[in-house]
């Protein structure tokens, strides 16, 4: 709810540049790191390098969702307000900016609600302590309780469910998109954005691996069942996985993602 309250002034910024900006292609980024970028002139980031350039230089349209960070340079959510609207008023004809929550609204929050309350209805049927295994004595429920419940009904559930509204939102209004390109490290929000995207699109999902891929970090890697599971509710994935060098490729290739 203070996540809510604190992030109005974002609300509806970019919203009509997103609308109009059709057959584009579709980023989601964070916006932080921003204190060398031009805010009248977005060509350079630092997450994406000159690629915003590349566009620009071949008249490809983007649309771009930034999910505010908050660092040193945009201290609140009304900084980053400012910073996308110069971006928008003042940048390239070819690009349009807007924040996650730029798109909350009355019917996001109810939606959020409503998903809430009917998951902790159903939550009871779960017996989650019985489910979960011992583990050389130890009762694996008293150690992961918190977090459990927590994903099921309280706080963590809360957010994924703002973030796939928010989303469903966001995507309700593209026109014939191209493709999604978002920054991939098995965030939350980005199981909830695949999810969210497949319902509306039937445009390619482009995860880009930003940083170096640790052969331990878990994030990154599933049990190779999941990799063939196709079912309604398997685990959301990229249709495309783009690496930042060949090492990350092998590693990879190793772990048999397909």
């Amino acid at each position: 709810f203070f996540k809510t309250l604190s992030s109005l002034p974002l609300k509806g910024v970019g919203i009509n540049e997103w609308i109009k900006n059709k057959n584009s292609h579709i980023f989601i980024s964070y916006l932080d790191k921003m204190a060398n970028i031009d805010s009248y002139n977005f060509l350079e980031s630092p997450y994406w390098g000159s690629l915003p350039k590349i566009l620009e230089r071949d008249s490809k349209r983007s649309n771009w969702i930034h999910i505010f960070v908050k660092d040193n340079y945009l201290k609140n959510p009304k900084e980053a307000s400012i910073h996308l609207k110069n971006m928008n008023k003042f940048g390239s004809q070819f690009q349009s900016h807007a924040a996650l929550y730029s798109f909350m609204n009355f019917r996001v929050l109810y939606r959020v609600f409503n998903d809430l309350f009917k998951l902790f209805l159903n939550s009871f049927k779960i017996q989650f302590e019985n489910n979960l295994p011992e583990l050389c004595g130890f009762q694996l429920w008293d150690i992961y309780e918190k977090d459990i419940l927590s994903s099921a009904y309280g706080q963590t559930c809360a957010d994924n469910l703002l973030n796939l509204n928010l989303f469903e939102e966001a995507f309700q209004y593209l026109n014939n998109p191209r493709n999604c390109s978002y920054l991939l490290e098995n965030q939350g929000w980005e199981l909830s954005m695949l999810s969210s995207w497949r319902r509306y699109t039937k445009s390619q999902a482009i995860g880009f691996c930003h940083a170096t891929v640790r052969f331990w970090d878990l994030r990154y890697f599933s049990n190779k069942d999941q990799y063939l599971d196709n079912s309604d509710l398997s685990k959301p994935r990229p249709d495309i996985l783009a690496v930042n060098s060949s090492d990350a490729y092998s590693l990879f290739k190793k772990e048999k993602y397909p």
